[in-house]
């Protein structure tokens, strides 16, 4: 199973891997902005959708 975490914004491809990462880790790797449209990230407005592929 592949997880991803995409931008809300506009659809960026922020993370795409085998292990699930906390929302701590992702926020910290992207310097907490999405690198295509700079929009910051909040902790809190993370939301988790399951989607079949």
């Amino acid at each position: 199973m592949t997880f991803e975490v995409v931008c809300d914004n506009c659809g960026h491809m922020i993370y795409q891997g085998m292990e699930l990462r906390y929302v701590n880790d992702v926020v910290k790797s992207n310097s907490g902005k999405c690198r295509s449209c700079n929009s910051a990230f909040s902790k809190r407005e993370f939301k988790t959708e399951i989607s079949k592929k």
